[in-house]
This record gives C-alpha cells, structure tokens and sequence, in this order.
C-alpha cells in the first residue's frame, strides 16, 4: 500500500515537470528540431550600393535618401549624417543568414514580432524590401526575425546593434583639431581672467625646463609642467559627449546658457602641414617640407546638466554635452594649484660659483674641472668644487637641493621667523646670472622656501636638517 502510494506521488510530480516545461516552450518558443539549421542559409541580402533609401525604427523613425556619395535625412537636409552608421547598416543587409528557421511559427506575438524592437525598410533598384526584428530568444544570443515570408527565423542578435540607433545617434559630430602644439590657452569666466603659455628657451625663468607660464600683467611666472600639460588637455584633448541639438535657435542657446557663456576658452596652437618641394630624394621619392602656421579655436561652455555642462564651438549651431568636471576644472584653478612642484630645478653646469650663507658665517665655492671614473674604463665629466683651494665634495648637497620635495604649496608669504641657510648662485647665463635660495623657519614642522624673493613653498624641517647636518659636516 506504501508502495503504491509513493509511486502515485512519484507520477505527480512527474506531471507537474512536464506541465512547467510545456507552459515555458508556450512562452519561449523556440525552433522546432526538425527546422532548418544551416548556418550558411541567407534569408535577406541586398547590394549596399543599390539602395536609394533607408528607413528605420527603434527609438525614432528615421529614414535617409542617397545623394549622390552621401547621404541626406529625408525630414532636413541640413542633418549632418553619420554616414559610417548607415555604412554598417547597409553592410548588415548585404547578407543577413538563419541560425535557426521556424517553418509553422506560433502568433508572431510569441516572438516579439508584431511590435517589433526594431523595423527596417529599404528601396533597392527600385523595389522595396523590409524585415523585422524582434526578441531575443530564451536561449540567448540570437534574435527572432521576420521578413514577410511567412517563416520566423533565428538570426545573430549583433544583427540589432547595427540599427539600433536614435536620431542624435546618426549625427556627425564637428571634429576637434590637434592642438597638442599649444602656444596659449586663455580662459574669461565672468570677471575671472587667465592666460597659460607655452614658451619654450624663454629666458623667463631661471632654468630652461620651466617651458609652460601663467601670465600675469606684464609677469610671466612659472608652472610645474606636467600640472600645466594636464589642466590644458582638459580642453587640447577634449571629447564630445551626446549631441543635444544639431540646429540650436537663439531660444535654444539661451536654455543651454550659451548665449553668455559661463565659461569661454580660447586656444591658440601651431598646425603644422606637408608641402610640396618639387624635389626628390636618392630613391625619387617627393620631399615635402614642413610648415607651421598659427590657428586658433575657441570653446564655450554654458549651464550644468546633471553631472555634464552644455557646450559648443563658438559661433556653431551644434550644442552637445561634456564632463562637467571641465567646467569645474576652469572655473577654480589658481596659480598656486598649477606652481613647480619642486623646490630647485638648477643646471649645475650652468653654476660658476656658489656663496653659502649658515650659521653666521659665509662660504664660496668655486667649480674647477674634473672627471669622475664612469666604471668601464673611461671617465665622464663631474663638477668639482672648491673651498679656499680645497677640494669639497658639495655636489651631493646641491643634487639634494634639485631632489627635495615640498611638504606643502600655497599664496605667497612673508618670512617672519629666522633663516637657517642662503644659497647663491652665480652662473654663467644671460640671464638670471644669479639665482638665491633661501630657507626660513617656519613652524615647528616646516621650514619656509624662497627663491628669488618669492616664498610660496614649505619643506619639512626634518628634511632641511638632514641637508644642514651634512652640510656643517663638510664646512
């Protein structure tokens, strides 16, 4: 009796597991097995360079006519198309084959077919063709398809990718130029104003590897060069979002607050071009000559949308959607963020002499000519400084001086507690012929930095110590 009330319950259960895989194929359906399977079978193909026009729909319905090479938007001309997107769609249609093919489908709301994902139409050599694409399958990876022909097919679901696109999708965004050769970069942002420029074997700092300058009235004062590399590629190497409007009206660019620009950023860069020179090299190959000329762009950049601002190319009708931590960025800097981050940055060989100013007591060296051994045999050249005729080995402390790092940077300050040790440099420039550097207490963690009369940098006193207690040590 037992054992034949378990195998009641067994065939119970059995029924409800097939009752639940029979309502699942009701509502995934999939090919039937005895369905066509040849991978190689196409079910549409078109030749690309036929086709006249191009509708589809997925977000929108859009359509496009050829021109000639190109192509337009059939509802306004002046819509700068995309035409790599339509290049991939017509290169989808050019042969499109069956994974699977369903021959005796079930309502094509099974399928996803009667509101289909996606729609397709097209005019070739005159004739009209159309498909449909609908869900993908319960199995994934493939998508259900129809072209009219009364079967329901299973095609690659990469097919989707190549229309699924809105309108702003298909617009062809404005190309940026390469402005990587930057000379300036100007930014006005309401009653804020700055310049950056690039200036290289200026003679306006110091030492030669200060090439990028923040300009201050008739200043020009120095910038750490790979902070200043990074703030102007904000813009030098800038990337459009989403294109927002194509065509915006002067009521569209005041909604975008780019009638007055929060921000506007100018740049101006060396393009350089290969011309010509009617010669040829040994090989007979053409020479050209490289030739730079000066060009300028200009970007503006209005309200935040979310996380992003509005912005455009000055003058341009095309509005489109940028980070806004670019706007941040150009909003809030300040000379202090982008300043050298180093406290020397000295050309030993361009130093004649140093004075050295400690303790109450003052010290010249003087550089004499020297050769260290290099280890395979030869020698390479070495600064070698004197004291009083003496040879002193102040090169490492003078290394340690380029090497130090600051503790902390900011505005510029007035020493106002004692100095522990003054540099002098006496080199052999045309100009900044002499360099003076100069540490200060500061508090009871650091010590303060000038150069040249300009404080803004801290060391930390511990590091200053190390160079002091070695440098008493060699005096």
């Amino acid at each position: 009796m037992k054992r034949t009330k378990k195998l009641l319950i067994l065939l119970c259960i059995l029924a409800a597991v097939c009752a639940a895989a029979f309502g699942a194929a009701r509502l995934n359906p999939e090919p039937d097995t005895d369905a066509e399977q040849d991978g190689s079978d196409v079910i549409f193909s078109v030749d690309p360079d036929s086709v006249t026009l191009l509708s589809f729909d997925y977000t929108d319905s859009i359509s496009f006519d050829r021109d000639g090479d190109g192509w337009i938007y059939s509802a306004d001309q002046s819509f700068p198309v995309n035409t790599a997107r339509i290049d991939k769609m017509l290169g989808a249609v050019s042969g499109i084959e069956a994974l699977k093919t369903i021959d005796d489908p079930e309502p094509l709301s099974q399928y996803g077919l009667d509101d289909p994902v996606c729609s397709v139409s097209l005019t070739a050599d005159g004739s009209e063709y159309s498909f449909s694409i609908g869900n993908e399958s319960a199995m994934g990876g493939g998508r259900y398809f129809s072209n009219g022909d009364g079967r329901v097919y299973l095609v690659d679901g990469s097919l989707l990718d190549s229309f699924g696109y809105g309108l702003y999708d298909m617009v062809k965004k404005e190309l940026l130029p390469n402005m990587d050769d930057t000379i300036s970069f100007t930014v006005n942002a309401g009653d804020k104003h700055y310049e950056l420029d690039r200036i290289e074997n200026s003679g306006l700092a110091y030492s030669d590897d200060y090439v990028w300058f923040y300009k201050d009235g008739e200043d020009y004062l120095t910038l750490d060069t790979a902070l200043a590399k990074s703030f102007v590629s904000k813009i030098t190497g800038l990337s459009w979002g989403e294109c927002v409007n194509y065509k915006a009206s002067e009521a569209d660019l005041k909604s975008y607050g780019l009638v007055s620009p929060g921000v506007t950023v100018n740049v101006v860069y060396a393009n350089t071009v290969e011309v010509e020179t009617n010669m040829t090299d040994s090989g007979g190959e053409p020479i050209y000559d490289k030739q730079k000329s000066e060009r300028s762009f200009t970007l503006e950049i209005g309200s935040y949308c979310d996380d992003k601002c509005y912005a455009r190319i000055s003058g341009s009708q095309m509005v489109y959607l940028i980070d806004g931590t670019v706007r941040d960025g150009l909003l809030h800097v300040t000379y202090e963020s982008l300043q050298p981050d180093e406290v020397l940055s000295m050309d030993w060989d361009t130093v004649d002499s140093v004075d050295i100013h400690i303790g109450g007591g003052d010290y010249t060296f003087t550089k004499s000519g020297g050769s260290l051994s290099s280890g395979d045999g030869g020698s390479e050249a070495q600064n070698t400084w004197l004291l009083d005729g003496e040879e002193k080995e102040l090169q490492p402390i003078l290394d340690r001086l380029n090497g130090m790092i600051p503790s902390d940077s900011g505005s510029e300050k007035e020493p106002e507690l004692g100095l522990q040790v003054r540099f002098t440099f006496h080199r052999s420039t045309e100009s900044f012929r002499t360099v003076t550097l100069e540490f200060y207490d500061y508090d009871s963690g650091n010590c303060l930095v000038s150069l040249d009369g300009v404080s803004r940098l801290l060391v930390s006193r511990s590091d200053l110590s190390y160079l002091l207690n070695d440098l008493n040590a060699l005096l």
